[in-house]
């Protein structure tokens, strides 16, 4: 029997090389040279880097030739068996273990040691001639970056006008009566504001109905059966290009940085990434066991977070389980060293992390009242405002008399222009300081009132915490509080861990007789520490034990 083998990648597909060609050819060949029976064995849209042993119609033809059902392999081109020359010689030499191999279309056959040879230099062109695609085709990527354009599908919210450049889609969704860019506003709203996971915001959207992004996008190759993914919102939300930036970027030449329209606020985006960042805090799936910390804890020598780690024991009474949490570092160190800290066990830092948040909880005098002490004064900066006000309200004064004395001629025009320049610069100034010292104090008065607010919730959490609570209390709780653990090793061999311990509602402080002092936190505003989801944790919390209840 005589095998002839097919293939085309999505590439040449496009440029309508199909396989349909190279099977016609195939046929007359065989009709042609009387060669009886024949069999086809074809590849569409597979790559030609990928071994022939790992394609489907490939690894099929290797198994009939090496069953010895087949005689002469037939290609149209050298190429077919693949666009790397150890790929097509190590097919060759794997087909001619039990048949020849021959070019329909070139004149070689692996026969004789003249079509050895040429075998040889073809499968060195083909690969030279894909390298050569591969340069130009990445030249003529970067030019096309470069100038502003986007290659292939624009990002949801975005088409591409007739130069190819990016504008915003404000054309209604089909079937809904939203435009691609509120679709992407509201995305962000949901996850920035409303501090949604990616996991709500594909149920929200599911729920309307709306089509997934992917088929918007036009990118219909794509099957999505199950709508909106999470991987597909999370990759949205954290592409710069909604704030107009978009980054091309290789391995081997520096990026490339364009504008592009915005369609998304500097502040709505912030808002988003620390969202983003708080949620990967958090443990959203269901281990077999749970670690009241995970995700919390920080090896101090290497930056990486130490995980659970359940391992069973075995003493004179049984098996028992013996719970611990481990530098990340061990856990890759057949790749890597590991940094060398030591474990720390769970049941001591997870009793001693909630002792220190119940005794917070119960008496949180002393935390609060160092952040109001550290409040800044704002009646000063109050004063400092008005007078600025009145400062940058006399600079018009001066121009007016700048102008009379050059109209009494006592001053000449240049001085005039000098000094009007002058004066302008000042009141510039003066104005911008004034919009800082409103921004401070309304900062200021915000940061009070969830001081304020913090103190309520605690009030509500104090007889809650009193009572015994579910796991998944305890970890909302510990969340809330917790900001960050810093795990270091003793100073000397034997020495106990050491551990730093970061919460939401004060400064970094070493815990006195437990912590090493050898790293201090600078921070002095303390009311830079507080954001919306430390208090929107703490409602949690009291809604939550309210409904128990």
């Amino acid at each position: 029997m005589i095998a002839i083998y097919c293939r085309v990648s999505t590439d040449e597909q496009a440029k309508n090389e199909t396989v349909q060609n190279q099977i016609d050819f195939g046929k007359k060949y065989a009709e042609l040279h009387n060669l009886g029976e024949i069999e086809f064995f074809i590849d569409e849209g597979v790559s030609g880097i990928i071994p022939l042993e790992e394609r489907k119609d490939g690894k099929r033809l290797l198994d009939t030739v090496h069953q010895g059902l087949v005689g002469e392999v037939l290609l149209y081109r050298l190429d077919r068996l693949g666009r790397s020359a150890r790929i097509i010689l190590n097919s060759v030499h794997e087909i001619e273990k039990f048949a020849r191999v021959k070019s329909m279309t070139e004149p070689f056959d692996t026969h004789d040691p003249t079509g050895r040879f040429l075998l040889t230099i073809l499968a060195g062109v083909a690969d030279l001639e894909r390298e050569t695609i591969r340069e130009r085709t990445y030249a003529g990527l970067r030019r096309t970056v470069a100038r502003g354009k986007w290659p292939g599908h624009p990002p949801l919210g975005y088409q591409k006008d007739k130069d190819g450049l990016l504008v915003p889609n404000e054309e209604l969704i089909e079937g809904t009566n939203i435009t691609p860019v509120e679709l992407v506003q509201l995305i962000f709203r949901l996850v920035g504001e409303q501090q949604y996971t990616t996991v709500q915001v594909c149920q929200y959207l599911n729920a309307l109905s709306l089509p997934p992004g992917v088929k918007i996008q036009g990118m219909g190759r794509r099957k999505n059966k199950n709508g909106w993914a999470p991987g597909y919102i999370y990759n949205m939300i954290t592409n710069t290009v909604y704030i107009g930036t978009r980054t091309f970027r290789s391995k081997k030449d520096e990026p490339i940085v364009c504008e592009v329209p915005s369609i998304i606020t500097d502040e709505l985006w912030q808002k988003t990434q620390t969202v983003i960042k708080e949620h990967s805090r958090l443990n959203w799936y269901k281990p077999k066991y749970q670690y009241l910390l995970t995700g919390l804890i920080r090896c101090g020598i290497c930056g990486k977070i130490y995980s659970g780690r359940t391992v069973k024991r075995y003493n004179g009474q049984g098996v028992y389980l013996e719970r611990s949490y481990v530098c990340s570092s061990k856990r890759h160190s057949v790749v890597r060293k590991p940094c060398g800290n030591s474990n720390v066990s769970a049941n001591k830092i997870e009793e001693y992390i909630w002792g220190k948040i119940v005794s917070f909880i119960k008496n949180p005098g002393p935390e609060l009242a160092e952040l109001m002490a550290n409040m800044p004064d704002t009646n000063g900066l109050a004063e400092e405002a008005e007078t600025i006000k009145q400062i940058a309200a006399g600079k018009e004064n001066e121009k007016q008399k700048i102008l009379d004395l050059y109209r009494q001629g006592i001053i000449p025009m240049d001085d005039v222009e000098e000094q009007a320049r002058r004066i302008t610069e000042e009141k510039k100034a003066l104005e911008r300081r004034q919009a800082e010292l409103k921004a401070q104090i309304d900062q200021f008065a915000d940061t009070s009132l969830r001081i304020k607010e913090l103190h309520r919730l605690i009030d509500l959490l104090r007889s809650k915490i009193e009572k015994p609570l579910s796991w998944e209390g305890k970890r909302q709780t510990v969340m809330a509080f917790i900001r960050e653990i810093i795990i270091y090793p003793g100073s000397r061999p034997g020495e106990k861990n050491h551990i730093k311990i970061r919460y939401f509602f004060s400064n970094t402080k070493d815990d006195p007789g437990v912590v090493n002092s050898a790293e201090k936190n600078n921070d002095t505003a303390l009311y830079k520490l507080f954001n919306s989801s430390v208090l929107n944790n703490l409602r949690h919390l009291v809604e939550m034990s309210n409904t128990k209840e």
